[in-house]
């Protein structure tokens, strides 16, 4: 469904209008008033800051902001409580210039025909949690076969949903799975009236509180017992309009956000990070969790190492079989590493983090 609304979307878009790049051919383009960027999530109470990632640092301290003051450029930040679906929508509509995105929402849009750059990630690691009501006889994945669980559609979420049940000989017509967005599917399990939410960090917050319990960690639960490790790759994309029309500015762009993940990196700010996030509504003790016994530099790596490009191709292949897409995504056609390369080599941080191999296992 998902697919078909971008197609329609994007169709739209093409008989109304040509690319700016188009309109603008043979001349310099000028230099935009703002720089948009997407986000697709919300804070708790749907409050504009979300936390977990050297994007979200540079976007509650302003750092972008800070970046382009003189050029008098406005950055502007759109959350999306319709998380990747909505951001997708945003960008066929010519929304937005730079977004973050999980895995399958970036291949929904690549594989209908969105024109972007893959240009960094935001962390190769993500992984996510099944909760159950705290009275609930659930005890594993297996004793919810048949029962009601919820996703949200479209999402990277449920990708890895959809892996970690297909490793388990399992598929989504085995549960009575229903879409609902998070600020929805949350009080449905309180209440009772589901019976399981696949969701993330607030999962944990939330058994802490002993309102819910945890009975599946994809962290620790994939990956054992001879079977592959099974974790959602975040993005970062930029339009190829915007890449093609302002280069500069994408390498501006990128060189702040390399520098953060830097500073997200260094374990002496391992409190203040957590501080900082909580600003999103998410307790600092609930970062401090997720992180436990994890170097800040493996999730906050904006590498695109080969774990990340094995674990990227092998969800876009998971998801043509699984029929989330409708054609296959071509992972080497969409990455642009040369922002990132050049980010690297003028702030000097070539050798700051560890990259891995397919395996996971550190690079030689």
């Amino acid at each position: 469904m998902a697919a078909l609304v971008l197609l329609a979307l994007l169709a739209l878009r093409s008989t109304t209008a040509g690319e700016p790049s188009e309109r603008l051919a043979g001349t310099a383009a000028p230099k935009p008033s703002v720089i948009r960027f997407g986000v697709p999530a919300v804070g708790i109470g749907g409050r504009p800051i979300v936390g977990g990632s050297f994007l979200s640092t540079t976007h509650i301290q302003g750092l972008l902001e800070q970046e382009f003051k003189s050029d008098g450029i406005r950055v502007e930040w759109n959350f999306f409580k319709g998380a990747g679906p909505a951001v997708n929508e945003a960008l066929a509509g010519g929304l937005l210039d730079f977004t973050s995105l999980g895995d399958l929402p970036a291949f929904i849009g690549r594989s209908a025909g969105l024109k972007t750059r893959l240009i960094l990630t935001t962390g190769s690691r993500g992984n996510v949690y099944l909760a159950v009501p705290v009275g609930s006889p659930a005890r594993t994945l297996e004793d919810l076969k048949g029962k009601r669980l919820v996703v949200h559609k479209g999402t990277a979420t449920q990708l890895i949903m959809s892996r970690i049940l297909a490793q388990r000989g399992f598929s989504e017509s085995d549960f009575r799975i229903i879409n609902l967005d998070s600020v929805a599917s949350l009080p449905a399990l309180l209440s009772g009236d589901i019976d399981g939410l696949w969701s993330g960090l607030t999962l944990l917050e939330h058994e802490d509180a002993g309102r819910v319990r945890v009975i599946f960690d994809s962290r620790t639960d994939t990956g054992r017992d001879g079977k592959a490790e099974i974790a959602s790759q975040g993005t970062i994309l930029v339009t190829e309009n915007f890449a093609t029309r302002h280069p500069d500015l994408v390498q501006r762009v990128v060189n702040v956000l390399v520098k953060t993940a830097d500073w997200n990196s260094d374990e002496a700010n391992r409190e203040t990070l957590f501080t900082l996030w909580e600003r999103s509504g998410v307790a600092a003790a609930t970062y401090r969790r997720s992180y436990r016994g994890v170097p800040l530099a493996l999730r906050q790596s904006p590498l695109m190492d080969g774990f990340f490009l094995a674990s990227l191709a092998a969800g876009a292949q998971a998801a043509l079989d699984l029929k989330h897409i409708r054609a296959p995504v071509a992972i080497d056609g969409w990455i642009d590493r040369s922002f990132l390369d050049r980010a690297l080599a003028e702030l000097k941080l070539e050798k700051r983090w560890t990259a891995y191999d397919a395996q996971g296992a550190p690079a030689p």
